[in-house]
């Protein structure tokens, strides 16, 4: 017989595309970006969205990085482009080199929530070997450099591959401590969901997600 993954980790982009198709049936993730919203609607599908826990979207600078604090305004001025330089946040005279994370990726939909109405700048790009000597542009991953800055899910950041090279942000002076992220004192608290499409017929479904919201899954 077919050995069958009961539970599988991808990225946000490929786990919307295999939840559509009904080749999975709970995605557990941050709110889909426009994008997705849009294919869900474009394949018929309505995406239900049972909210499980919260998480912090944290930024991170190197731990040489004088900087310590960000307003959310600041934010808006370096991912917009505007603010070029650590000087102007309390820093050292240095250029900033603000990372970016892909299109339709849980972060970047999250990044692009924060700064509302504020056109987000151009991200750094990079050439990377694609198969047969072919070259492809990718958005590039963070480099620890001492004038870098970048963003994730806590989780990812200090759980799932955890960094000691990097130091974690207060935001509007509020650290994304535990305890800030359960009382939603932190600005950047996201909702993480278990993601289902509406005409699933599994009658196992609607049982899990209750237990997941009940204090057993909490």
């Amino acid at each position: 017989t077919e050995k069958k993954e009961v539970v599988t980790f991808t990225n946000t982009i490929y786990a919307y595309e295999r939840l559509l198709s009904g080749e999975i049936d709970i995605y557990f993730g941050a709110e889909p970006s426009k994008e997705q919203q849009a294919m869900a609607i474009k394949e018929g599908k309505e995406l239900v969205m049972t909210p499980i826990g919260k998480e912090a979207f944290v930024y991170f600078v190197n731990p040489q990085n004088t900087v310590n604090n960000l307003q959310v305004s600041e934010i808006q001025g370096i991912y917009s482009g505007k603010v070029k330089n650590w000087s102007k946040l309390g820093g050292g005279n240095d250029k900033i080199i603000a990372f970016q994370r892909p299109k339709n990726s849980g972060s970047q939909t999250l990044l692009e929530k924060i700064m509302g109405d504020t056109p987000i700048m151009e991200p750094l790009k990079e050439d990377v070997p694609e198969g047969m000597g072919g070259i492809m542009e990718q958005v590039a991953d963070y480099r620890n450099y001492e004038n870098s800055i970048g963003f994730s899910f806590r989780f990812f950041a200090t759980g799932m591959n955890p960094n000691s090279n990097i130091k974690l942000l207060a935001i509007n002076g509020i650290e994304p401590s535990p305890e800030n992220i359960a009382s939603g004192s932190y600005p950047f608290t996201a909702t993480l969901y278990a993601i289902t499409l509406k005409d699933n017929p599994k009658p196992t479904i609607q049982p899990f997600l209750k237990w997941m919201q009940g204090p057993q899954g909490q």
